[in-house]
């Protein structure tokens, strides 16, 4: 069978220098492209990390299992409403991570070292005391031990964020506040039903 090698070993084929740099810009372009695909869907962390610290921010990507506590439950009304829900193999949970990761997820313009519960309570714009929708979110890693139980108390209603032990605060901006609140009004109110019908 002939292999017409006069097909690959055509003399009238040339590599010119045009053609070796149309080359190299077309690689030099894939490789620019890729470079700021990578850095604009990298978590930005500069700010977030300075504020919550770095245990925090281990606490974030690695953390083993993670809660929310609702704290506007009354001791009486532990047995009908569901006060903690486990979020560990919870769906949507790497959004929620990286929501709290990024640093253009907060307005940096209100962070303070204040307690968060005076600062929620106060802000004329909250409607005082009763919008509040206070939860804890509690990390921990009892397998790797590799940092401390890590807690957040935030007020959905109005996107306020701080540590539990009440040091420093800063508020969710305009964008994130709602899809915190959302995330976590569904996933209480499913696990709630959930709760209601157990036998």
């Amino acid at each position: 069978m002939a292999t017409h090698e006069d097909k690959y070993n055509d003399p009238r084929a040339t590599i010119t220098g045009r053609g070796i740099l149309i080359g190299v810009l077309v690689v030099a372009l894939a490789m620019v492209g890729a470079y700021f695909s990578i850095t604009q869907r990298k978590t930005r962390l500069v700010e977030t990390r300075a504020f919550w610290g770095d245990d925090v921010i281990t606490a974030l990507q690695l953390g083993e299992r993670v809660e929310v506590e609702r704290l506007d439950i009354e001791p009486s009304e532990s047995e009908e409403i569901l006060r903690t829900v486990e979020l560990t193999a919870m769906p949507g949970l790497g959004l929620l991570r990286h929501l709290l990761l990024e640093s253009g997820s907060y307005d940096w313009t209100t962070s303070a070292k204040e307690p968060i519960e005076s600062r929620w309570t106060s802000d004329p714009a909250n409607g005082g005391g009763d919008s509040l929708q206070p939860i804890r979110l509690r990390f921990t890693d009892p397998t790797a031990k590799r940092f401390e139980t890590v807690e957040f108390d935030i007020n959905l209603a109005n996107g306020w964020i701080g540590d539990s032990a009440q040091t420093k605060s800063v508020r969710l901006d305009g964008h994130h506040a709602p899809k915190l609140r959302n995330f976590f009004n569904t996933v209480i109110h499913s696990e709630q039903k959930r709760y209601d019908f157990r036998e």
